[in-house]
């Protein structure tokens, strides 16, 4: 077609200039096309039809396994199989899977493929080439001198491996340049604002399994905030913050976002004080020394505003008086954002509301406005059901509804009912966040307990009166007044030749401070949940028993890597009567051993029993346990643990002599005969917590005390 073009072109009285051009164009042309047509097609699958399924197979891996590579590229693997076999996709996975070792620091990975049809099914065998893993050796840092050395290494070593984090740092060449771009900001943040920061320049050892890193700095000169000028209208009630905005960043190291900090907390401090129509222009200039940054502010204030009214919208169930009572803007006060914050944080915390909108509207004049409060509600009835499973209890069911807004006044109401093989339990409990419009929480339940325990059996019907208040973000103390009658039957032979009621009315005070760190209450990998509660049970209290009761623990996690944990426990206790009192009952005693205590022994078995093997408690007990918890695979996590734990008074004879002699012998043993117990676990991690399988072997069993346990149950041991 080109000859043919040319050809027509020569016939016409265009000249030999144009025929000599459009020529020389044909020949480029065909030469381009004669180059395309020498290179192989890009490989295509064949005919849909023709494949009727796939076959992945891996070749040369030994570091990462099929599962491994084949969650690297799950989604390019899920395309290859859903778009018809292509090898684009194959390819796209092949990437994925050397990018998963890369990640891993075998810098040198490479991943490649091969496609076939066999047998009417496309095979694709991924050929892999792992090499070396590449541990960083050295990290030299020059032309630092503000910010030390030490300081700027740590952003490579945010990946260390191994037990706390004292193990090789492996080279991953993304980590390496986000390290130095971490390092870029700092300055950045320090006022260095023309450092410059060249790297990572990268060195491999002969044999490619360790790297030097090096990176270099140009740290250039530090600016600072020599000064803070405020103009326009300066408030006389902002004046007071003003200044103290100017005492906070004046000498601070400057960088662009100080202009932006400047103009937040002026706008915030005019908001704070009615003006939330105030705007602000900051100006950047230098004084005559250099790096020296003087910042303007341009105020205009706009005007100070009042609450004229406050409207709500948007409530169904909810009163209105609940939603103003947590409202603590009021008609007649000057506007103040922050005070509109907390009463948002105040709305939005009770559960009750999906959305929560505050707005000012249009008053009778400039200085006043409407404060418009626009709610949104969520279901507040809730049904729930929990079953679970214990080596002691068996099978345990428990069926909850819950009210979170009982009669629209925030209130809550909650009945629970559970039950298992060894017992039944009946609780309705009235709760009111807000007690007397306070920060305090008011409980009050209502309980029935049937519980068959090793040496006898409780029945428990009582009510208690609890107050509780968040002391700080993860700290809270409870106090409260307790009033039950508890009845003893099916007790032991040996245990009730003791003297102790075994019907009796209990009142006590009762607090209790607790520390709650945890990242996650049903399996934590950092932080601490510590208590320490009192008990007094006395007869001007309303009692027919008298005791003194200080329970206290700790439970700490510590991360060692990304996948293992280090749990930590120490719980004790105890009970000491009072009153001339020379024995505690049974139900108020303490009892060692069982799935979460001491894991070597059954449940309540460890500690002293009477003539025919019953356990009889005591009056202190102790619970020492280790645990390290690795995920394996998924939501399976391994277990080894180590508990330790007694009872004391460790010995028979005690209770029902005198007071005093019971409480010699509480403390004098209080540490003695301290059991152990040995074993591993697997748990399945569960939305209720995980499904717990241990087996713990008891070193030192005594005569009539089993070898090791098995325990099944849901929930963590602590």
């Amino acid at each position: 077609m080109i000859v043919s073009f040319i050809f027509l072109l020569t016939n016409n009285r265009m000249g030999a200039c144009l025929e000599r051009l459009l020529l020389l164009a044909a020949i480029l042309l065909l030469a381009l096309g004669g180059e395309a047509a020498g290179q192989e097609p890009p490989a295509q699958a064949p005919p849909g039809p023709e494949l009727t399924g796939y076959e992945i197979k891996f070749v040369g891996n030994s570091q990462l396994g099929a599962d491994q590579l084949r969650e690297a590229a799950a989604y390019e693997l899920e395309q290859f199989k859903t778009s018809g076999y292509r090898p684009a996709d194959a390819d796209d996975a092949a990437y994925q899977m050397e990018l998963a070792y890369k990640n891993k620091g075998y810098a040198f990975a490479t991943v490649g493929y091969r496609y076939e049809v066999v047998g009417g099914k496309a095979v694709v065998t991924f050929v892999i080439d792992e090499g070396p893993r590449v541990r960083i050796d050295h990290i030299a840092i020059e032309g630092n001198h503000a910010i030390g050395t030490g300081e700027l290494r740590s952003f490579f070593r945010k990946e260390q491996q191994g037990p706390l984090g004292t193990g090789p740092v492996y080279f991953v060449k993304s980590a390496a340049e986000d390290a130095v771009s971490q390092i870029r900001d700092l300055y950045y943040l320090q006022g260095f604002m023309d450092a410059k920061v060249e790297g990572p320049e990268v060195e491999f050892s002969k044999d490619r399994e360790r790297a030097d890193i090096t990176v270099k700095i140009d740290e250039g000169e530090q600016y600072r905030i020599s000064a803070i000028t405020f103009t326009g209208d300066l408030a006389p009630e902002v004046r007071p913050e003003l200044k103290a905005i100017e005492r906070s960043l004046a000498g601070q190291p400057y960088h662009r976002r100080q202009s932006l900090d400047l103009r937040s907390k002026i706008a915030e401090a005019y908001a704070n004080n009615g003006f939330p129509e105030a705007t602000i222009d900051v100006q950047v200039g230098q004084k005559a020394k250099p790096w020296q940054v003087v910042l303007t502010a341009d105020i205009h204030s706009g005007p100070r505003v009042r609450i004229s009214a406050i409207e709500i919208s948007g409530n169904v169930k909810t009163k209105t008086p609940f939603i103003r009572s947590r409202i603590e803007l009021k008609p007649g006060d000057f506007y103040s954002a922050k005070a509109q914050r907390r009463s948002f944080s105040a709305l939005y915390q009770t559960g009750l509301f999906s959305k929560v909108e505050f707005s000012l509207a249009e008053g009778p004049d400039p200085h006043h406005r409407i404060l418009k409060v626009h709610v949104e509600e969520v279901p507040t009835r809730e049904l729930s059901v929990e079953a679970g499973w214990g080596s002691y209890e068996l099978l345990r069911l428990r069926v909850g509804l819950e009210e979170k807004n009982l009669l629209g006044t925030g209130r809550s109401l909650q009945t629970s009912v559970g039950g298992s093989t060894k017992g039944a339990d009946l609780t309705t409990t009235l709760i009111d966040p807000w007690f007397l419009r306070t920060g305090v929480t008011a409980n009050l339940p209502v309980y029935f307990n049937y519980r068959i325990e090793p040496s006898f059996t409780s029945r428990e019907v009582g009510t208690s009166l609890l107050f509780s208040k968040n002391l700080g973000k993860k700290l809270t103390l409870t106090l409260g007044y307790n009033i039950r009658n508890t009845s003893l039957t099916d007790v032991a032979i040996g245990a009730a030749l003791e003297d102790f009621k075994n019907n009796y009315n209990l009142a006590s005070i009762k607090s209790r401070l607790s520390y709650d760190t945890r990242n996650d209450i049903f399996f934590p990998t950092e932080g601490q949940n510590s208590y320490l509660s009192g008990e007094a049970a006395d007869p001007v209290l309303g009692s027919q028993i008298a005791f003194f009761r200080l329970t206290t623990g700790t439970s700490r996690y510590y991360p060692l890597g990304k996948k293992s944990v280090l749990a930590l426990r120490y719980d004790t206790g105890f009970i000491i009567p009072s009153r001339g009192q020379d024995t505690i009952p049974l139900a108020e005693r303490f009892f060692n051993g069982g799935e979460n205590t001491v894991r070597s022994f059954g449940q309540d078995e460890l500690g002293p029993k009477d003539i025919n093997g019953n356990p009889i408690g005591g009056t202190a007990y102790n619970v020492i346990s280790a645990e390290l918890r690795r995920q394996l695979r998924g939501p399976i996590i391994g277990t080894l643990f180590t508990d330790f734990g007694n009872v004391a008074p460790s010995r028979e004879g005690v209770f029902g002599t005198s007071e005093a002699e019971l409480v010699s012998a509480t403390f004098s043993d209080y540490f003695r005969d301290m059991r152990s117990g040995v074993g591993a676990g697997l748990q399945y991690l569960l939305p209720i917590g995980p499904a717990r399988l241990d087996a713990a072997y008891n070193p030192a069993s005594r005569e009539n005390e089993a070898g090791y346990k098995i325990h099944f149950s849901v929930g963590m041991a602590f």
